[in-house]
């Protein structure tokens, strides 16, 4: 697979997202965070339950990982108990 946006240094990533320039810095990006609370009360107006149910499941599937590590640490400690 051949991509022409490989100019700066291998980097693949493009510089532009449908002709819009992506943030560069720090401050941009944080800046840019500033859409996000309107953007959830647009989508909370449209549909409560659909909003509710992502927030739900974001945190089951952010929840996950440390619950895997929190068994295999019980399961460490049952083994070495043994």
């Amino acid at each position: 697979m051949s991509d022409t946006n490989t100019t700066q240094g291998g980097h693949r990533r493009s510089r532009t997202i449908r002709g819009l320039e992506t943030p560069s810095s720090w401050g941009e990006r944080f800046q840019a965070l500033k859409t996000v609370p309107p953007l959830l009360k647009m989508v909370y107006r449209a549909h409560r339950g659909f909003m509710v149910a992502t927030l739900v499941f974001r945190l089951l599937r952010a929840l996950a990982p440390v619950t895997m590590l929190w068994i295999g640490k019980l399961i460490i400690e049952a083994v070495e108990l043994y």
